[in-house]
């Protein structure tokens, strides 16, 4: 039995993909795989440290994955979880009711507002936890590519939930199943940024644009490696 591993990055489409995989259990043993999804919790360093091979995660552009986590705590996970506010995320909440005010206000020329925004980028969970927390730096991504299975975006799940399915040997599941579970953010809560927002997240997130920009730049060569 070959076995994968899934590294859960937060608002990357991981919670979809883990049903996925419950649902197609019996068709990838019979194939002789077992794949199976880590907590939030794990990282590439740890099943690195583990000895695991096989390892596959999926990534999501910083500034679209800090829209993504904002919303979501903004409606405290709803409507597929229920995950209240702690009291940092109540003062964050209070300040800043859409994700372009947190971002534009990084920036600020008012050293209360821009101090008070970066208390807050660290404060409210999801957008406090970068991509490197899972995936450590691109050097590690490099040292340790011989380890990976396959890297999706969030951008192209439906597309690359489909590659990942046929070179695991099984049909791949039902698009509606994806969508069913995919905890995306639902109409009426603000997606756009301005221009200073988005330079503001670049310098911010600049760490894990560049492991982005790694998995974008290897992930063809390493999604053609077969099974371990």
């Amino acid at each position: 039995m070959k076995s994968i591993r899934m590294i859960h990055i937060g608002k990357t489409g991981g919670s979809a993909l883990k049903t996925m995989f419950m649902v197609k259990a019996e068709e990838l043993n019979a194939k002789g795989v077992d794949v199976r999804g880590r907590k939030h919790t794990v990282t590439l360093q740890d099943m690195i440290q583990k000895r695991e091979e096989n390892i596959i995660f999926f990534v999501r552009h910083p500034v679209s994955r800090f829209v993504s986590a904002f919303n979501s705590r903004l409606r405290q996970g709803l409507p597929r979880y229920n995950s209240p506010w702690n009291r940092s995320e109540e003062i964050a909440f209070s300040r800043f009711k859409e994700p372009n005010e947190l971002a534009e206000a990084l920036s600020s020329e008012d050293p209360n507002v821009s101090t008070a925004a970066k208390w807050d980028m660290q404060s409210i969970n999801h957008v406090k936890e970068h991509m490197s927390k899972w995936l450590i730096s691109k050097n590690f991504l490099e040292a340790n590519r011989d380890a990976l299975y396959y890297i999706g975006t969030t951008e192209t799940m439906d597309e690359d939930v489909i590659k990942l399915f046929e070179k695991m040997g099984v049909a791949p599941p039902d698009a509606d199943l994806g969508n069913v579970h995919r905890h995306e953010t639902p109409v009426g809560y603000s997606k756009t940024l301005s221009d200073k927002a988005v330079t503001n997240l670049t310098q911010w997130y600049a760490e894990d644009i560049g492991i982005y920009q790694w998995c974008a730049d290897n992930r063809s060569a390493i999604n053609a490696a077969p099974l371990r």
